[in-house]
């Protein structure tokens, strides 16, 4: 996520702050906050400097390391804000020292513009030091009516640094004269770069340099084909990486007051081929006193020179330990530099790394309250303690935020007050603390308040993905940017990812992005709360099946796959499995295809078309399509009236006695309960370890049973009934077709409940049973089970070897004739192409328009159904036993 996209969703920082004096502060004569003076320095003795530490707020992952604030940037960006006095003046450079962790890690800054009422954005970065030049000119304006500029830094998911502080320097309008030209400018060809070095300019103002370059001679730097650097070089060596052919390099100073020198003379190189190799510089310590040792670890090159104390002189040359003590010339930023090198020079990198030096330690501050949660309105009494290595207690300044939005009350003073929330919500109240150098630590815990304002208007909740289906691990990204507010705002987005009550994340942010590992069906939750403390909720449904898990592809039988299928008749390979087939493949998460041999034994194909293993499972027949579990494990009915659960690996997991004949194939439902309908019998849900959960009387049915978003069974009894019951065996619904009903079931995304039956008709009825319409197919549905398109048409194959194709009302859209009875299901995939077989021997592929795209003659009966896996193959098993794929 961009800096920018940040913006957009973040609410309260999306805009610009609204300022306000802190207790410490007190306004000057033109009206602007005055604080206490800051020690340490960023870029010179004039440098308003703050440590990563002492920020004014944060969002998302933020913790403290030492003097630096430690950003990770986990499903959420993370980011920190920093309120700077500068009063009467305004911000000419900012600098700011951020040690990266980890490779790829980058991060954007943005500054408080107040002339155009936003955020201005840089980056966004992937140096650990750069200066952003900011004002330029007495139209520019940068803070707020208090005098103070507001920064912010901002690392997006993945990426995570330590910042170890930032520096603001103030604009010399009085100031015309340009600092000196840069001399010594040598450029070093390297693998996929550009080596520079030159002499520094001594300027007392010097904010750092300005580096052009192109593919052209060029003595105009802002001529058209030239680039410039993003941020100014502050050392005097630097890295042009990412190149290629000859680079023409001329660099400027530039002090506080924006003022250019002359460019340099412009050198050239021919870059080298290869790419700069990835450096590693890391520490054991961000900040530390004067009399410290801190370690400094370069790794990824041969061998390392040091520049230790970061005065732009290698002290140590080729050395081949990578490992270093940092020499500390005094108090302040020092920033060591390390250049790594192959043997030959030829390969190049540059990494450099902050500390922060002081002679003074801050508080530690530690904060208790109670109660910490409660119902409005909440008295909460808190107690703060704080200790200082420099100073008595007595010289320790004392403030409460109590509401947590960085600005510190007024009339507060000591360490144990109390407070009365009246509102419910969530608050971070903070004790900070200084000492008598202005080093200052905060404190905070989290307050819970409970309870609405009868007169508050609810917030609306609205929960969107940018997908709702895929394979296991899943990675979906969450949107709540439509949810509002109608008389205040939303301050808190709470995000429940598997309908469990616990809420796995929260904050201020409108998208997270959470991994699914395993197959399942999930009701992810997102709560909001208003400003008031009022609350509300949405979710949606995340369906993660395998490739095509169970008989018609989930525990719905929709049929649907979300691949596209082989465009052509091309068989890859066959398979014979030595024994009569009547079942249909399916195909787990990592693409092995799962087969149920009439002979009682179940088979495991690879998807090259091997066997991976031989399982026996029954004493008598197999008809019952294998379904592959959350977990990997396979599942499969017998006809002596057991449930067999397998490993992945094909070793006997469980097995639990359902009484009588399973034919169907076993559907799971969102607790993991395996649910299978009996012939002439019931209906049994088994729990994943092999217990029964639900046992419930029935007609009994020789299909499979399927499940509704809601969790609901819907299935065939006494052969011409549809019948819903609930998770725990209560009945819901039943309606009587008055016919012969031999297929399963199938349910749309609506809840619409689809069947055929022996008296010609393909029948829709409304998710609580009621009949919708019926369509007339000229000849008995058997065994073919309707299956449901993605432009939600309903496909369904006839006895007299018809494939009727009709639209969601029931009126037909084309029909298909095979050349014999079809008992096989549809499957179709995501582009609309309709597979299926018959009993002549023949396997089709349709277009969505219903015209043949491809046929295969295979020469054997077809009663199983096809299979369509991620990589766009075709499976299905003949009478014969041989298992068929076809792909592209």
């Amino acid at each position: 996520m961009d800096a920018s996209a940040f913006e957009a969703q973040q609410g309260p920082v999306s805009t610009l702050p609204s300022d306000r004096l802190q207790p410490w502060e007190e306004l000057d004569d033109a009206g602007h906050a005055v604080e206490l003076l800051r020690s340490g320095s960023s870029l010179n003795e004039a440098t308003e400097f703050i440590p990563g530490v002492q920020y004014f707020s944060s969002g998302g992952d933020v913790s403290s390391n030492q003097e630096a604030a430690r950003l990770n940037g986990d499903s959420v960006p993370a980011w920190v804000m920093y309120r700077v006095s500068l009063q009467s003046e305004q911000p000419a450079v900012l600098s700011i020292d951020a040690n990266l962790l980890g490779s790829g890690s980058r991060y954007s800054v943005g500054v408080s513009d107040y002339g155009s009422k936003r955020w201005a954005w840089h980056g966004p970065f992937q140096d650990s030091h750069v200066r952003l030049e900011l004002a330029r000119d007495s139209a520019d304006d940068f803070t707020s009516t208090l005098g103070n500029t507001f920064v912010m830094v901002l690392v997006e998911p993945g990426s995570s640094l330590d910042l170890v502080g930032l520096g603001l320097n103030t604009l010399d309008l009085a100031d015309a004269t340009a600092p000196a030209q840069p001399l010594g400018l040598a450029a070093q060809a390297v693998n996929g770069g550009v080596e520079l070095s030159w002499l520094p300019v001594p300027a007392a103002d010097l904010a750092g340099y300005v580096i052009s370059y192109g593919s052209k001679p060029f003595i105009n730097p802002q001529a058209a084909g030239v680039k410039q650097l993003p941020y100014l070089e502050g050392s005097t060596r630097h890295l042009l990486d990412g190149l290629s052919g000859a680079v023409h390099v001329g660099i400027q100073s530039v002090d506080l007051s924006g003022n250019r020198s002359p460019l340099s003379e412009v050198v050239t190189a021919t870059v080298e081929e290869g790419v700069v190799p990835g450096l590693s510089v890391e520490t054991d310590t961000v900040s530390a006193s004067l009399n410290a040792s801190i370690g400094l670890t370069a790794g990824g090159a041969d061998l390392y020179d040091w520049d230790l104390d970061g005065d732009g002189i290698f002290d140590l040359l080729d050395d081949a330990t990578g490992f270093q003590l940092a020499a500390i010339p005094g108090p302040g930023i020092i920033r060591p530099l390390v250049r790594g090198h192959s043997a030959d020079g030829t390969a190049v990198a540059l990494g450099s790394i902050s500390l922060l030096i002081s002679g003074n330690t801050r508080p530690a501050v530690s904060l208790a309250a109670d109660p910490q949660s409660g119902v409005a309105p909440l008295m909460v009494n808190f107690t703060g303690e704080a200790q200082d290595s420099e100073d008595d207690a007595s010289a320790l300044g004392i403030y409460w935020d109590f509401d947590g939005d960085g600005f510190f009350e007024d009339d507060t003073s000591g360490y144990e007050t109390s407070f009365e929330y009246g509102a419910a919500g969530t608050y971070n109240p903070k004790l900070r603390v200084v000492d008598s150098s202005a080093a200052w630590a905060v404190a905070s815990v989290a307050i819970g308040v409970t309870g609405t304002d009868p007169a508050n208007e609810l917030p609306t909740a609205v929960l969107n993905s940018d997908v709702t289906t895929g394979y296991a691990p899943f990675v979906v990204r969450f949107y709540a940017d439509g949810s509002f507010d109608p008389d205040g705002e939303i301050v808190l987005y709470e995000w429940d990812f598997n309908n469990d009550g616990s809420y796995e994340q929260s904050g201020q942010s409108t998208q997270v992005t959470y991994t699914y590992p395993y197959m399942g069906w999930f009701t992810p939750v997102l709560r909001v709360t208003d400003d008031k403390g009022g609350q509300a909720t949405a979710y949606i449904d995340i369906t993660l099946p395998s490739e095509w898990s169970t008989y018609g592809m989930g525990p719905d039988r929709r049929g649907l796959s979300p691949y596209a299928g082989p465009q052509t008749s091309n068989l890859l390979w066959s398979f014979p499995t030595l024994s009569v087939v009547d079942s249909s493949p399916s195909i787990g998460a990592d693409g092995r295809i799962y087969v149920s041999r009439h002979d009682g034994y179940v088979l495991a194909l690879t998807p090259e078309g091997t066997q991976d293993w031989l399982t026996y499972a029954s004493g008598t027949n197999l008809h019952s399509t294998p379904t592959i579990g959350p977990e990997g494990n396979v599942y499969v009915g017998t006809d002596n009236g057991l449930l067999y659960a397998l490993t992945a690996n094909g070793a006997e997991y469980w097995t639990a006695s359902v009484f009588l004949s399973v034919w169907g194939s076993p559907a799971i439902g969102r607790d993991g309960t395996v649910y299978v309908n009996a012939i002439n019998g019931n209906v049994t849900g088994v729990s994943s370890e092999g217990s029964i959960r639900m046992f419930e009387p029935t007609q009994g049915g020789a299909t499979s049973v399927a499940i509704d978003r809601d969790g609901n069974l819907v299935l065939e009894s006494l052969n011409q009934k549809i019948e819903s019951y609930s998770p725990n065996g209560v009945l819901l619904w039943s309606y009587d077709s008055a016919a012969l009903i031999a297929c399963s079931p199938a349910i749309g995304p609506d809840g619409t409940v689809y069947f055929g039956d022996d008296s010609d008709w393909l029948t829709a009825l409304s998710f609580d049973g009621n009949f919708l319409w019926n369509y007339f197919c000229g000849s008995d549905i058997r065994e073919s089970k309707p299956s449901i398109g993605p432009d939600l048409s309903i496909c369904v194959g006839t006895v007299g070897g018809e494939l009727h194709c009709v639209d969601l009302d029931g009126n037909a859209k084309w029909s298909y004739s095979a050349n014999g009875a079809i008992d096989s299901s549809p499957a179709i995939a995501a582009d609309g192409m309709v597979y299926f077989a018959d009993h002549a021997g023949f396997v089709y592929a349709l277009n969505p328009d219903g015209t043949e795209a491809w046929s295969y003659d295979a020469g054997t009966d077809f009663s199983g159904s096809p299979a369509i896996s991620s990589d766009g193959r075709l499976y299905i098993c003949g009478n014969n036993g041989v298992v068929y794929a076809f792909g592209d």
